[in-house]
Parts: structure tokens; sequence; C-alpha cells
């Protein structure tokens, strides 16, 4: 049945064939009496037949299983004439069956084959489709006793009849519930005569000029092709380190000496009120001293300071140069290799030599032949060649221990993280990548204040002012880092001493001071002050001064330090040692290349100080970081890609530029295999088909094969392989512009000696057309419905209709199908890229000329006729 005039394909306009191809069939019109037994009970056409006499129905159907079981033996190919002699005693026995009731048997099988189609029942179906055939070969008013005896030795006029006709319901006919094809081709499958163009190549014959060559009398023409490799490698590293810098303040040392000499100005003032006045300072403090004693003290004290600041500040200095060192190490690497191919003519003659070179030229010969009756599906693939293009720019394999073709190279330096340059170095082959810096570091430094041997004062001696140091420490910073916070700690030791406080004394008090000459004076540690400065942040720690907060001093047991409850309050000097933890102070704004802190002491003899810088990685510095192994990773990966491509070009390479490697019978050979998997993929409806995977992997780890999955699989491949002709595949292949435009540079670039090949790497697009293997019809067009190999049912046995012999296959595999008629013949010429070297030096001239034959031959050609032997001169020569 044919199936493409029904709706179920959607293509009711089907071709007009011959009387001999289809069988008309009807669904209606057949008289209720003759659907039915004498008894009134319906007739089943697929019921055994009844035993005894029926209705004229029953007797047909009974008639057609004869038929088909004698035909069982010959495989349908009885010889005609033995046919006419079973058909002939046959229906004269059966009286009953005459004209009218074959008529009525079309219409009864038509709406009997209907029937099963709501919902398909493609056995019935099918053993429906046999009788109607049956019935036509057995009604003479369609198979003429004249016909067979004229063939009566004609063993395949049976087999054609049941074979290659075609049931056809009338136009219009609506089959119901049957769902949308799930393959769907580009125009509906038809049964036509298919019409396929065989070729083979006939001969090779020179063609127009390719090159010309001159070489003077007594000259060499030479051409040196130099291919130079270069790789230069060069590695600088830098190594320096310096010394935390430091620096005393001045102002701490300048501001005692204005004190010193302010005291001597007082005492000269002193010395002469002793003579004529008496006064007090600020109204509080009396006081009277020796002028004379004390002039020479300040004196003597001025003088010794300004010696000591002008030693100190000559020793740092000094101590900042001797501590920087610099290094710098430099690696460089060249590579050159160097290759020479020289090419040369000599002509040591006294007269000219010419070289003509020609291109040579393929002639194909081409033939068509029919295959009528073949039910084709077309199809349109695009790119057609781009899997064979792809397996053409696969390099060669290395050889053993040479090198692999690196990957591509896909790196971003913004991209670059600590995590995966390692893995980028592996993946690239490049050694020697500086390490990812941290993204967070700390510098310390620590630094003492403490008093020369001219600042020390005998803790038992009278002071009036509290010890004052100052410094300034400078912090380097590691090159790349910001300073974000400083943590700052110290530890100081209190001063004792007699301290002289200026305030009034209220000698009533139980616990009044003492009172030396009319002052003040109290033994005891001073308070310690002590202050820190960074970045426009100040902390200040303090300890002492509990029980006189206003004079700043720390008192002795003996002088009442004692709390109410009688416990002492700060006696030891353990109670006067100043400890603070680590102050941080922050940044407002990240510091960069070095941070500047000053620490201060007031009330101490000496301090020890320590500083914890903590910075952050630079954006920049980062960048630097990563470009830096960006530009390592790619000349690692630019040297391993030009030592692969050195030693590719060493060896035959399948580039695109050779793609003769290959036979123009192994080429087409590929060409069909290529389009075929394409077909199959879309049969498939599978746009990622990539194979069947019916592997296992076995325990001891050779590859295996699943047995069950082989099963499963069996019946598709084999159906997909034997249903159609694929000996009568044949393609069109369209020009490069119906491919992405992505591609159009390279597949206008091919070229190879093979035009054929060539037509089919460079074609945008491809035209398709496989027809179905003659008596598979039916079972294609079940799997374009339902994908389901052969109608659903398990894979044919031997002497079933669909069943294909391994010798069939083989056959099919190396020649084209039987059966074709021969038609017209033609050659055509193909260029190609190959080049011939004439023999003799003179201009050629086509011999092969089919444009203006007479008497359209032109009135007054510029070149000559060609000459018996077939050769020619130009006009000039």
């Amino acid at each position: 049945m044919d199936l493409t005039t029904l709706n179920v394909v959607r293509n009711p306009g089907a071709p007009q064939r011959s009387a001999t191809g289809v069988v008309h069939l009807r669904h209606e019109g057949a008289g209720q009496a003759e659907r039915l037994r004498d008894h009134g009970a319906p007739i089943d056409a697929l019921a055994p037949a009844a035993a005894g006499p029926g209705a004229p129905i029953e007797d047909l159907l009974k008639l057609l299983d004869e038929l088909d079981t004698w035909l069982a033996p010959y495989g349908d190919r009885p010889a005609a004439g033995a046919f006419l002699a079973w058909r002939t005693p046959a229906l004269k026995e059966s009286k009953k069956v005459d004209a009218a009731v074959f008529d009525a048997g079309r219409q009864y099988l038509g709406t009997a084959i209907v029937s099963h189609f709501a919902p398909p029942d493609w056995p019935a179906i099918r053993r429906l489709t046999r009788l109607v055939l049956l019935l036509e070969l057995l009604d003479p008013g369609t198979t003429a006793n004249e016909v067979l005896r004229s063939h009566a030795s004609d063993t395949d006029l049976v087999f054609d009849l049941l074979r290659r006709r075609t049931p056809l319901f009338p136009q219009g006919l609506a089959v119901t519930d049957i769902p949308e094809p799930r393959v769907q081709l580009i125009r509906g499958a038809k049964v036509s005569d298919l019409f396929v163009v065989r070729s083979e190549w006939s001969c090779y014959q020179v063609g127009e000029i390719a090159a010309i060559t001159n070489v003077l009398a007594h000259e060499e023409l030479a051409r040196v092709t130099t291919l130079t490799d270069e790789q230069e490698v060069t590695t600088a590293q830098t190594t320096e380190s310096f010394t935390s810098e430091e620096k005393v303040d001045e102002d701490r040392t300048q501001s005692e000496m204005s004190r010193e000499v302010n005291r001597a100005q007082e005492l000269q003032i002193k010395a002469d009120a002793s003579v004529k006045v008496s006064g007090s300072y600020g109204g509080m403090v009396t006081f009277g001293a020796n002028a004379s004693v004390g002039v020479s003290a300040s004196v003597s004290e001025s003088s010794r300071q300004a010696s000591r600041i002008a030693r100190d500040v000559v020793s740092r200095a000094a101590s900042k140069v001797e501590n920087r060192v610099r290094e710098d190490r430099v690696r460089r690497t060249l590579t050159r290799s160097v290759d020479k191919t020289r090419h040369a003519i000599a002509n040591p003659d006294a007269t000219h030599i010419r070289g003509v070179y020609r291109w040579v030229d393929r002639f194909d010969r081409y033939q068509v032949f029919r295959y009528p009756d073949r039910l084709q599906l077309e199809f349109e693939i695009p790119e057609p060649g781009q899997y064979l293009r792809y397996r053409l720019k696969k390099p060669n394999p290395p050889p053993p221990g040479g090198v692999t073709e690196p990957p591509p190279f896909k790196v971003v330096a913004s991209d670059i993280t600590r995590k995966q340059f390692s893995a980028l170095a592996l993946r690239y082959r490049a050694g020697s990548l500086p390490p990812p810096p941290d993204e967070a570091i700390s510098v310390s430094a620590a630094t003492s204040l403490t008093p020369t041997n001219d600042e020390k004062v005998d803790p038992k001696a009278e002071d009036w002012t509290a010890p004052h140091f100052v410094k300034e420490v400078n912090v380097t910073l590691p090159e790349g880092y910001a300073a974000t916070e400083i943590s700052i700690g110290a530890t100081a030791t209190p001063k004792r001493a007699a301290w002289h406080v200026e305030r009034a004394v209220d000698t009533a008090a139980s616990n009044a001071d003492t009172v030396l000459d009319g002052e003040n004076v109290l033994d005891g540690f001073h308070e310690i002050t002590f202050t820190m400065v960074a970045g426009g942040n100040k902390s200040v720690a303090q300890k002492g001064g509990k029980r006189h907060p206003a004079f700043t001093v720390q008192l002795s047991d003996e002088l009442g330090g004692r709390e109410a409850s009688g416990a002492r309050s700060a006696t030891l000097f353990g109670d006067a040692y100043l400890a603070t933890g680590p102050t941080t102070l922050k940044f407002a704004q990240p510091v960069h290349d070095k941070v500047s802190f000053a620490v201060s002491l007031i009330g101490g003899t000496s301090a020890a100080v320590s500083a914890e810088v903590k910075c952050v990685l630079r954006p920049e510095a980062l960048a630097e970081w990563q470009n830096t192994v960006y530009d390592l990773l790619l000349d690692a990966w630019r040297a391993w890609d030009r030592e692969w491509r050195l030693q590719q070009a060493q060896t035959i390479g399948p580039q695109l530029s050779a793609i003769d490697a290959t036979s123009p019978a192994r080429n087409l050979q590929l060409i069909t295999e290529e389009l075929k998997r394409q077909v199959i993929a879309w049969l498939l409806d599978n746009d990622n088909f990539a194979g069947i995977d019916a592997m296992a992997a076995a325990a001891n780890g050779w590859p295996r094969y699943s047995i069950d999955q082989a099963r499963a699989t069996a019946p598709v491949i084999q159906f997909l392989e034997q249903a159609l002709e694929w000996g009568n595949l044949t393609y069109v292949p369209y020009p490069y512009y119906w491919a992405r435009g992505i591609e159009w540079d390279d597949l206008t670039q091919i070229e190879g000696a093979d035009p054929t090949y060539v037509d089919f790497l460079r074609a945008g697009s491809a035209r398709v057309v496989v027809p179905a293997r003659p008596g598979f019809e039916l079972a294609v067009l079940h799997w374009l419905l339902y994908q389901e190999p052969f109608l659903g049912d398990p894979l044919p046995l031997p002497d079933d209709d669909l069943y294909v012999s391994v010798a069939t296959e083989i056959r099919d595999l190396t020649g084209p199908p039987g059966g074709g008629e021969p038609g017209d013949c033609w050659e055509a010429r193909l260029p190609t890229t190959l080049m011939w070297l004439e023999d003799e030096a003179q201009l050629p001239q086509n011999e092969t000329r089919r444009l203006g034959k007479p008497p359209h031959a032109p009135k007054d050609p510029y070149c000559p006729a060609a000459t018996p032997d077939g050769g020619g001169k130009p006009p000039n020569a």
C-alpha cells in the first residue's frame, strides 16, 4: 500500500503511474449481502477459509489463499506459463468467482484495510495488502492470458506484479488516528523512477599554461627558501634590601639646651637680687640662690650638650648607607634553527632555454541509469564535508618520544589566580613561574629610647623637669604593598628623683610634704606618659600620679603614699613600670612605600618600642604578577607550539593543502560513508548522533561488548543498513556560500588534485536522495511514522519478505545495484592542481575545441586549426 497518497504523510498529490504499476482500491460500494456469509455472519478476510461452499467473497478469499500457498515454493518467481497453467483450472472450479466478484473483492479488501487504521494494525494491513496484490494477479481482467503466454518462460513477470505494484486508495480518502511522522523530510517520500548518474575517470590531458620559466644563456636561476625558527627567553631577577630608617628628633635635645640657658639667666637675676631686693616668682614660691655657683654650672652643661648632638647625627647617617644592598641577575637563552631549500636551473649553453608548465585536467565520463518505481527519501545536508575537514586538520600523532600537540592557549591575564597558576604551568609546560604574592603581610620594626651618659641623673639628686624623649621611626614597605594600620607597644622604666613641686605648702596639714630651703620636694617615681603618633592618629598611655595627679609625681611610702585603707598605692618600682599592649592606629588612606611613626616618653629613664605594620597587596602589584605569569605561559606555549609545528613540517602531515594523500577511489568511498552517516542521523532524528555505545568495561580492564545492548540495538542497525539502497545514493554539492560566513575563507582555499573530493569538501550544502530497497517501501514508511524497524516486528527470518542475506549485503557493498536501465552518456573536463612540464618549449593550443564548428566558425581566427599530429604553433612562431 502506498501511504504517500494518504493524508498520513500529507502528500495527496501522487504522480500518475502506468496501469501496470498501481492497483486502484475502493473502500465503499460493496453490497451488504456480499459481505455476509450465507447464514448472515460477517466475512473475515483474515480468518482461515471455511470448508465447503460459501458466499462468492468467501470463495474468492479461499482461492487467494490457495494461490499464496502455491507461490510460496517459488518465492513469488514462478514462470509466467506455469502460473497460467495453475490459474486456468482454478478459476473454472470456482464458478462463483467472476468479474463482479473480483470487483466486489476490491471494495471489500479496501474497506477492510481502512478499518484497520484506527488504530493501525500493521500485520493485518500487510496481510490485506498481500491479498489485494494476489487478487490483481488472479483476475484475468488485470493480468491477461495473452501477457502470460507471451512471457511464458519469464520468472520476473509474476514477481514484478506482486512486488513492484502499489495499491492506491481513491483520491481524498481520509484516514484518521494516524500520528504525525516522527521523521520529517524536506519533501514527502514518493515512489517514482530514480535516475542515478554514475561516473568514472576517462583520461588526463594538459590544459592552459600554469607558468613559464626563462633562463638566459650562461645564466643560473636559483630560488632559495629559508625557514628560520628563533626562540629567545630572557629572565631578569632583582633583589633589593635595606634596613629601617631611624632618625632622632633634634627638637628634643634643643629643648634641653634652651632649658639650661633659661635656668642660667634665672640664677643670674637671683644673684643680683641678693644684694638689692627680695621677691617671689608667681606669688606662690619664694626663692633665693648663690649666683656665682649657678652661672658656672649652666655654662658648663650647655657646652657638653652641643658636643653630643653632633656625634649622634653623623653616626645614624652612616648606618643607613652601609645597609642598602641591590642584586640583579639576568639570564638570556637564544635558540635558532634554519632550514634552507635551494632550487636552481643552470644554463651553460649559448642559447636561451625556457620551461613551459601546463595545468593538468581530468576528464570524467558520466552515464544515467534509470531505476523504476523507487520510494525516494530526500535530504538537505548543511556543510556535508565538515567532519572530513575536521579530520584533515587533525595533526599526525607524534612519533615515539616526539612532541605532542599543545592545547589551545586560552588564558586571560586578569583571570589568573593563586589557585590555578600551578595548573596552568603544568598545562602549558611553563617553568620558573614566580609564586603568587601574599594577599596580606606584616612588617615589624623595633627601637629604644635611652639617654646617653650625659643625660643620666642620679636618682638621689634633685630635679625640676621630667626627662623627655622623642623619636621618629621610618618603616620601608615591600614593593607592591600598602599599609592599612600599625600596632605599637612599649615598655618603659620610671625615673626616681627628688622632684621640685611648684605649689604652696600647707604646714598645718598632717600630710604636709617635706620642705627643703623653702621649696617643696617630693622623693619618688615620676609618672610615665607614653605617646604614639602615626597617620594623623594619636594614642597616649600613662602610669603613676595616683596620689597627686596635678603634680605628675608618684609618691613613695615615706611621703604619705597610702590609701585610706592603709595599703600602699605606688611605692614600688614595679608599680611604676609602664607596659602597654599593642595599640592599633588605622590609616585613613593606604600608605605606600614608607610608614613613619613617632613616639614620645615623658618621666621615664628608658623605653623599648615595637611596631607591626599590616599591609595588603596593591591591585597594580597583583596585575603585574598576573601579566608576568601570562607572559611566561605564552612564551612557554609558543616554544612548545613552534617545536611541534617544526616536527609536523618534517613529516607528511594531513593538512588541507595535502588532501591528495588518498586516491580518488578512496575519496569517493569517504564521501559516500559521510553522507550515509548524516542521513542515518537524520532518520534517527538525533542531532548529536555519535554512534551507538554497546561496549562495557570488564573487571580486568579489557574492552568488551554488552550482549544485552548488542541485542537491543541490532534491529535498528540492520534495518537502516538494509532498508535503503545505499548503492544508489545520489547527491549534488552546492557552493560554499550556503555555509556559515565564518567558514567561507577556509572553504574557498581548499584545493586538490581530485575535483570531486574538493567539491564535496567545499560544499556549503548538499542535496541527497536515497531510495528504499525494493520490497522495503512499507517498512521505510513505517519507520518515518513510528521509528520502529521492520514494521515493529522482530528481526526477519530467512524466507521472510524483509530478510536480506549476507551475500546480498556483500554484493551491494562491492558494486552498484542491478536492474538499472542505461541512458545518456557524456564526458566533462575537471580542473586539477597538477602541473605538467612540456617536453618542447612551444606555446600550446586547444586540441579539443568544441565551439565554433562549421557553419558557425569565426571568419578570421587568430589561432590556426589543429595539426594532424595534435601539435600547433602560434601565428608568429
